[in-house]
């Protein structure tokens, strides 16, 4: 079972998945992405083996949208990659762009 996630205690945090984040990520300034999105990798800050699957999840902002049209409400999270660490160990690696620069959060399935 996780530990509290970094977030808790946040105007969102208590919308956060069961079982809350192993780490989190904010973007500043917060707004979309044009041209469905940006490619990005995060710093693997929690130590997870290589190869460690994961979740990643954004908090939804004014006028969030994935790439499949699916809205997202403010202060709400959603499931929107999936991602694993590089064989060297420092990186998480996602399979989609991001659509938003808004709070990531993740998840350890």
């Amino acid at each position: 079972a996780a530990a509290a996630h970094p977030l808790e205690g946040t105007c969102f945090g208590d919308t956060a998945p069961e079982g809350g984040f192993v780490d989190a990520f904010g973007f500043a300034p917060e707004g979309n992405v044009s041209a469905g999105g940006v490619a990005f990798t995060l710093p693997n800050r929690t130590g997870l083996a290589p190869g460690t699957a994961v979740g990643l999840w954004l908090v939804g902002g004014i006028d969030t949208e994935l790439p499949g049209g699916e809205v997202v409400e403010e202060a709400e999270w959603a499931r929107f990659a999936d991602a694993v660490v590089s064989d060297d160990g420092t990186t998480l690696v996602p399979d989609a762009l991001l659509p938003e620069l808004t709070w990531i959060g993740i998840t350890v399935p």
